[in-house]
């Protein structure tokens, strides 16, 4: 796809399973990187918000061979613009996705715990 992957593995707010997610990963910094609940423009949030939502302690992250224990945070206003743009500007499908949608796109940071 040109850029990173991070699995995002979470636990399901109704079944309480475990949940793997491959996700796009930006990163922000050695020890950040910007995810996008895009869900490729569709009207709803991907299952995996609701999971974090439901279960924010326990959340974990691999990025390449590294894996950890994660925290994650929702992104707002100007933060969540200028995110938005540099993950548009790296992988220029994100930027589409808003166009199909009118739902506000969520632009979270995964960090370690």
């Amino acid at each position: 796809m040109g850029f990173p992957v991070l699995v995002l593995t979470t636990i399901g707010a109704r079944s309480g399973k475990e949940r793997n997610a491959v996700l796009g990963a930006f990163p922000e910094s050695d020890n950040a990187w910007l995810i996008i609940g895009s869900k490729s423009g569709a009207a709803s949030n991907p299952n995996w918000l609701y999971n974090l939502a439901r279960n924010p302690d326990r959340i974990w992250a691999q990025v390449g061979n590294r894996k950890f224990r994660a925290n994650v945070e929702s992104l707002q206003g100007k933060e969540r613009e200028d995110a938005y743009a540099r993950v548009a500007t790296a992988a220029p499908q994100y930027g589409g996705y808003r166009d199909k949608t009118d739902r506000e796109i969520p632009v979270l940071r995964v960090t370690p715990a």
